[in-house]
Parts: structure tokens; sequence; C-alpha cells
């Protein structure tokens, strides 16, 4: 919230993107998070996006609000290596979070086809994550349910 307020510490917003966007992560209260769309200038709402990846406990509502920001982060007037920015973001998150896939599932269907490279990138993203959990459930949460097997 502190970076809104302030237009001098909007650099450093940029900087903890690109921090998150690297595999580290910003633990961060998200009840005091800004709303995205109060960045007004796509580079440091990017960068937002790219903080609220990092986040551990992602709820699905956050990650719609990422997913209608995209085309904005993505678009005219951009950060220059926005898609490579978000898919870098992805491969170092999406695995911690399942409510990242629907911002991947976006960002394949936007990526340019002239970004063969990107989506290739994605697309192996989006395969390792199916194979991790195909059916959607936590593998653990299940084991502890200690249903009996059942063969045929």
């Amino acid at each position: 919230m502190a970076f809104a307020e302030n237009s001098k510490k909007l650099g450093l917003l940029r900087l903890s993107g690109f921090w998150c966007a690297a595999g580290r992560q910003a633990n961060i209260d998200p009840t005091v998070l800004y709303p995205l769309v109060k960045f007004q200038e796509p580079k440091y709402r990017l960068a937002a996006i790219l903080v609220r990846m990092s986040q551990r406990g992602l709820l699905l509502s956050e990650a719609e609000q990422m997913v209608e920001q995209l085309e904005f982060v993505t678009g005219e007037n951009c950060e220059p290596q926005a898609f490579d920015i978000l898919v870098c973001a992805l491969e170092n998150h999406a695995r911690e979070s399942v409510a990242l896939e629907i911002v991947l599932r976006k960002l394949l269907e936007i990526i340019p086809e002239d970004k063969w490279q990107l989506r290739a990138r994605a697309e192996t993203l989006r395969q390792t994550l199916l194979q991790a959990k195909p059916s959607g459930f936590n593998e653990s949460k299940l084991n502890n349910l200690n249903l009996p097997l059942i063969s045929f």
C-alpha cells in the first residue's frame, strides 16, 4: 500500500516484482495489498502482479483479478519483456499455488504466435502441472482420509 501512496517508492515495487519473478517470495499480509487497478502504469501493475504471484496463500479470487489485468500489462506501452517475466514468475511459483494455473491458462491464450519459444516454455509448464496434479486433488489430503483401496 505504501508504494501507491508514495510515488517515490514505485521503483522499489518494480524491484520487488523482479525479485519475486526470479523465484523469491515476499511475505506480505494480503489485507494490505493495494488493488491492482490503482496502479495507472502497466509496469507498476505488472510489478504488483509479480509480488502477488509469490504469495503462498494466494486465493483463486486474487488470481482471477490478475487474469483480468494481463492484457493491460502486456499490451501497448508495457514492459518490453512482460510476457517473459510473467512466464518466469509462473515457472518459479505455479507449483506452490494451484490458483496460478488460471493465470497460466490466460497467458497461453494471449502470448503472440511469434514468441514461439516463450509459448513452448509456458506449454511445458502447463504439462508439468498437469502431470503433477492430473486430477486436481490434493494427494496428501486424499492419503490422510485413509480410504480403503479398491481393486478389481
